[in-house]
């Protein structure tokens, strides 16, 4: 059975868990467990307080079809002297290599998923924010399947905040 799930999460939320700590495994227990030791500096993807997320120049760079990629290489590593990944220590790359998962999960906004959907296999999705003729502002996602249907779902918020008290259902069609 397909189970499909949207989450929204606190990009705060993100950046701390990726801050630490973090998991190792051991294989004598053959296990994941937390890492109690020092990690490295410069840690791949530390990015210095007040760096913008998804900029160019930020933590991004532009690829020639136009998206928006991340790159290991930040600002606050060219500040630092680090022009290249290949110029990291060795140290730092060992550690992103052997230490892939962190310790505390990253729950999604409000501790559930905006839209839980049966029998479904979401592969693609596309939100976009439009005024209500109210003027309540209305979260739209575009969702594209595995068996190409398309569904639609919508959320009503004021002024871009989540409305007070509990959230209803979005709507959602098939398209």
């Amino acid at each position: 059975m397909d189970v499909s799930a949207i989450c929204r999460y606190h990009i705060l939320e993100v950046k701390k868990a990726f801050d630490g700590p973090y998991k190792e495994y051991r294989e004598q227990a053959q296990k994941w467990g937390r890492y109690l030791d020092e990690v490295p500096s410069p840690r791949p993807g530390a990015v210095s307080a007040g760096a913008g997320m998804g900029k160019v120049g930020a933590g991004s760079v532009r690829a020639p079809d136009g998206a928006l990629r991340p790159q290991c290489i930040t600002d606050w590593h060219r500040q630092n002297g680090f022009a290249s990944s290949l110029e990291l220590p060795d140290n730092t790359l060992n550690f992103a290599k052997k230490h892939p998962l962190m310790d505390e999960p990253i729950l999604p906004h409000r501790g559930r998923p905006l839209l839980l959907k049966k029998d479904a296999n979401f592969t693609q999705l596309v939100v976009d924010r439009v005024p209500g003729l109210d003027g309540t502002i209305y979260e739209v996602l575009f969702i594209g399947t595995g068996t190409h249907q398309r569904w639609g779902a919508a959320g009503g918020h004021r002024g871009g905040l989540p409305a007070r008290g509990r959230p209803s259902a979005p709507t959602v069609t098939r398209r």
